[in-house]
């Protein structure tokens, strides 16, 4: 199995995304994770 990452600025689009993605050919499933934003403890001094 092979993944696909797309990376989105308007989370309003997610629904829409969700919805053509699944219509292609071959997909499995489609899933939505939110990115975490860098941590501050990882920070070089």
């Amino acid at each position: 199995m092979t993944e696909l990452i797309v990376k989105v600025d308007d989370a309003s689009l997610l629904p829409d995304l969700k919805r053509a993605i699944k219509l292609l050919r071959g997909v499995v499933s489609v899933t939505v994770k939110k990115e975490k934003p860098a941590s501050s403890r990882n920070k070089v001094i």
